[in-house]
């Protein structure tokens, strides 16, 4: 069985409390959280059209 990334945990519980009601985060959403350009959270996290999920985004988060 797959292993967390040390900071998997970290991220999630910081994202699900932040967006509370929401599971799907757009590039908008993501850039305003981390500080960045939506273009750039878009390419850094790897955002499709459809925006990407908390669990998902907490995965990429620890690996950039």
């Amino acid at each position: 069985m797959a292993r967390e990334l040390p900071e998997y945990r970290d991220n999630y519980e910081a994202l699900c409390e932040k967006f509370p009601q929401k599971m799907l985060l757009t590039a908008v959403e993501v850039a305003a959280y981390c500080g960045i350009d939506p273009r750039t959270a878009r390419k850094r996290y790897e955002i499709g059209r459809g925006g990407i999920t908390i669990p998902t985004l907490a995965r990429r988060m620890c690996r950039s």
